[in-house]
């Protein structure tokens, strides 16, 4: 449960997946056991080895992103307000007036968002900026 919870803890969103790519890479590297692989676009294979023996049954696969829908900050606006792109497909509806929390040099912004555009994906609306 501690990893679950030091993982999850970290900001990410899609295309700043960062903090958990070192985090999985950390913990690789903390276990001898362990083997990391990466491929050309980021994803990451942790390996244990196992005993090879004939007839043995298939390898366990566990998969998860290392994102969740979130805000890339764009552009300051004034001293209180920044532009975001918004990445990943959440109801517009639950977007407005959410509380945000931006990460940059190992700071933390908490902030509220104050207005969003809407796009369409799926039929659904959901936020662009």
């Amino acid at each position: 449960m501690r990893f679950l919870k030091e993982i999850t803890g970290l900001p990410t969103a899609p295309f700043v997946e960062g903090a958990v790519q070192a985090y999985v890479r950390r913990f690789v590297a903390a276990r001898p056991k362990l083997k990391l692989k990466e491929d050309a676009i980021g994803n990451l294979l942790i390996e244990l080895a196992g005993k090879t023996k004939p007839n043995s049954v298939a390898r366990w696969v566990f998969s998860a992103h290392m994102d969740h829908p979130g805000m890339r900050a764009l552009r300051t606006i004034d001293a209180r307000t920044i532009e975001a792109a918004f990445h990943g497909y959440v109801q517009i509806d639950f977007v407005r007036g959410t509380k945000v929390r931006f990460f940059s040099g190992g700071e933390e912004v908490a902030g509220t968002v104050i207005a969003a555009t809407a796009g369409d994906h799926d039929r659904l609306t959901v936020p662009k900026t």
